[in-house]
């Protein structure tokens, strides 16, 4: 009389379960061949959600500007902040990020001070048509500007904001007026 048939007869049989090496090769090639396509296309959604990301910033700071100008009545200047972050500079490159300050242009280039009202950082490069735009108490702007986020991969992602003299911001996919990253 046998007590545990069942695992006597697995026992004799002598063969282990588990993989073969066939089976793991197979599933290597497919793992690998799986993330040789899906690496890139994850790259270019992390490309393009720090461009949409940096043109979102943008635009709010934009906003935020001109309200303070409106609500304050004075003049209020966004400009792009120099290496440092310690004052605004005379550049159409806003990849360090750039300011909102109360006062002119050339009150910030100086220093920012006790006028700094709020800094907003720049992810990927930012270039602009101009080195600092300022509103007006009721908004506007002396003349229309962009400002081109660019996409850091090289690629057609980049993102063109117009700045009408009005103060409304345009957002353009691709950029136009032939400006390039």
């Amino acid at each position: 009389m046998q007590l545990f048939p069942a695992l006597r007869h697995g026992c004799q049989q002598g063969r282990q379960q588990g993989f073969t090496l066939i089976e793991l090769m197979i599933t290597l090639a497919i793992l690998v061949i799986t993330i040789t396509i899906a690496v890139p296309a994850w790259q270019g959604v992390v490309a393009r959600n720090a461009v949409t990301g940096t043109a979102e910033t943008l635009v709010t700071s934009i906003n935020y500007a001109r309200s303070e100008a409106v609500a304050s009545g004075n003049d209020i200047t966004l400009c792009p902040l120099n290496a440092q972050g310690g004052a605004c500079m005379n550049s159409t490159s806003w990849s360090n990020g750039w300011a909102v300050v109360q006062g002119s242009q050339a009150e910030a280039r100086a220093s920012l001070g006790d006028d700094l009202l709020r800094v907003f950082d720049a992810a990927i490069t930012v270039q602009a048509g101009v080195a600092g735009v300022t509103f007006d108490d009721q908004g506007a702007t002396s003349d229309s500007t962009w400002l081109l986020i660019c996409d850091q991969s090289g690629g057609q992602g980049h993102r063109q904001l117009e700045l009408t003299p009005i103060g409304r911001v345009v957002t353009e996919t691709y950029g136009s007026d032939d400006q390039s990253c």
